[in-house]
């Protein structure tokens, strides 16, 4: 009945039954080497440290909004939902370069009124999820971006380069 299957074996070995013989051997030090890769690895890490670093603070800062903590954290899980649903569509259109700007932006100009001072709970609540709705878009986008910008052989080793970072940066 399942004689057309094949086994694993069948299915990973090319015509000579050599397994994987073709496939380009990559390493780590391919970043070092390869003055593209490491201009990007570079880059990435940058951008998801500081995606990374102002995540987790405004994360922080949550616990210290004023008003009920049940609407804050639905509050917060909505701002959250929205910028993934955005950041898709944006990414979609805008790009890479483009898009981050765009959510790192909107995230700075609420970061930036939200020093300005004001003694309003409503308004400080509302900066707050607008920088926590760019910075979560931001989030959602560089995992994108990461996977886009490096060959399919490096992309994992990617991930965890500037995975790395920003765990480093935000410790």
């Amino acid at each position: 009945m399942f004689s057309s299957f094949k086994k694993e074996e069948e299915i990973w070995s090319d015509s000579t039954g050599d397994q994987g013989d073709d496939l380009k051997k990559t390493s780590m030090f391919d970043f070092f080497t390869n003055s593209k890769l490491f201009v990007n690895i570079l880059v990435m890490a940058g951008v998801w440290s500081t995606a990374s670093a102002c995540y987790y603070l405004i994360n922080f800062y949550m616990k210290y909004m004023g008003g009920s903590t049940l609407k804050n954290v639905i509050a917060n899980f909505t701002s959250e939902l929205l910028a993934s649903f955005v950041a898709y569509f944006i990414f979609n259109c805008l790009g890479e370069k483009k898009s981050l700007t765009l959510f790192f932006l909107i995230s700075g100009v609420a970061g930036a009124i939200f020093c300005y001072g004001f003694s309003n709970p409503y308004i400080i609540n509302v900066l707050i999820l607008m920088a926590k709705f760019g910075v979560g878009a931001a989030f959602v986008t560089i995992y994108i971006a990461t996977a886009r910008i490096f060959p399919n052989e490096y992309s994992a080793t990617a991930f965890g380069i500037c995975n790395i970072f920003a765990r480093i940066v935000t410790a």
